[in-house]
């Protein structure tokens, strides 16, 4: 007897694993947002220019009075300080340089007013770089790491470096977390991404500097990983797809449970660990009510085909290219994972380059998913695992 069989006996996907799944996406949800945070993280170049300390007051008014009520009203009134303080490169307003001005204040009918001259040399106005930071245009995004930090000018590639800092940590935490779930089990390698994950970003959100923002952000991103990787993990070693998605229907009913999410009993049998294993099993069978679908000693057969079957000894992640099938599947899953993986998140992580409405275009790039996994879904119950069941 195999495991497979005491899944087919207990149910492939019965109110035991409906709870497990959802139990997971539960705690995927918040990691998810903070993945496609980026968006809004980095902005999309918003417009800037170099921040004049004597008119900061008045730009910050300009905020205050119309940014919630009246954009345009914004956008208008930051635009009059800019005139006086910015010069024209061609077209457009510079973004990286300021006149130099002489200030000096005095009244006017009762009111102090600020007086101001623009350094003239030769009839040319004199010009300096941004000396006192910068004015974003806070009309469509009021924060993003661009104005945190002044990742502007000759600082504006540490934006693109912060996001390929966070996918260095997918890399290194795909690998990390995949090597201590076999070591320790899924269900405590899964708690620790959990609890370090949320420490992570409690400090990321608190960072007073680039550098420990992008140091934060790869610790941040190298645990979420192993929340996703792990569940995965889990899930999947406690489900018959084909049950999966005929009973999906009736997985909001069985949220209610005694224990948050147990080890993975797939991983218990391969330790040896096998009275756990037993226990988790009946469970499981429990929870389905199917324990009378248990064979009596079926815990003695999964012992039993365990022990004789020692195809499991010695494996490491080079067993996966060890002959030219296995090698030829494995080479294909990688590809297709790194393609799926690259235009996902180039498309999903740039849509503020659209040139339209950022949040509207962010919506209608996640809503499309939902078709998309149910057409998949479907095909692959319909269509590619009878065609490739052969193959695979």
């Amino acid at each position: 007897m195999k495991f497979d069989d005491v899944l087919e006996s207990i149910g492939g996907f019965g109110r035991y694993q409906r709870r497990l799944y959802f139990l997971v996406c539960i705690i995927a949800i918040p990691n998810a947002v903070q993945l496609l945070q980026q968006v809004f993280h980095l902005g999309n170049r918003e417009d800037h220019w170099c921040s004049v300390d004597e008119f900061a007051d008045e730009v910050d008014q300009c905020y205050t009075d119309y940014r919630k009520t009246d954009p345009e009203e914004y956008r208008l009134c930051i635009d009059k300080y800019r005139n006086l303080t910015i010069p024209m490169t061609g077209e457009s307003y510079s973004q990286c340089e300021r006149y130099v001005f002489s200030f000096d204040t005095g009244v006017d009918v009762g009111f102090p007013v600020i007086n101001y001259t623009i350094d003239d040399q030769h009839g040319n106005f004199s010009t300096i770089p941004c000396d006192n930071g910068w004015v974003q245009d806070r009309s469509v995004l009021v924060r993003t790491i661009n104005s945190d930090f002044d990742l502007w000018c000759d600082r504006e590639s540490l934006a693109r470096i912060s996001q390929s800092v966070y996918f260095a940590g997918v890399f290194f935490g795909s690998l990390f977390f995949g090597l201590l779930a076999d070591w320790i089990g899924r269900f405590k390698t899964y708690f620790i991404a959990v609890l370090t994950v949320g420490i992570s970003s409690i400090v990321n959100s608190l960072v007073p500097t680039y550098w420990a923002y992008v140091i934060c952000r790869f610790f941040r991103c190298y645990w979420q990983y192993g929340t996703f990787e792990i569940a995965f993990v889990i899930d999947v070693s406690w489900y018959r797809f084909g049950d999966f998605y005929y009973q999906f229907r009736a997985a909001n009913n069985d949220l209610k449970s005694d224990r948050v999410i147990d080890e993975s009993a797939r991983w218990l049998i391969a330790r040896g660990r096998y009275a756990e294993a037993e226990d988790i099993i009946r469970k499981a069978a429990k929870v389905n009510q199917s324990t009378k679908k248990l064979a009596p000693n079926f815990m003695e057969q999964l012992e039993a085909t365990a022990m004789e079957d020692d195809s499991n000894q010695g494996l490491n992640p080079l067993s996966l290219f060890r002959t030219p099938n296995l090698r030829c599947k494995t080479i294909n899953l990688m590809f297709n994972w790194a393609v799926n993986s690259t235009v996902y998140y180039g498309l999903s992580l740039s849509t503020s380059d659209l040139g339209v409405d950022v949040y509207l275009a962010f919506f209608v790039a996640a809503a499309v998913e939902l078709p998309a996994y149910t057409l998949a879904g479907y095909a692959l119950i319909h269509v590619w695992q009878e065609a490739f069941s052969k193959w695979i």
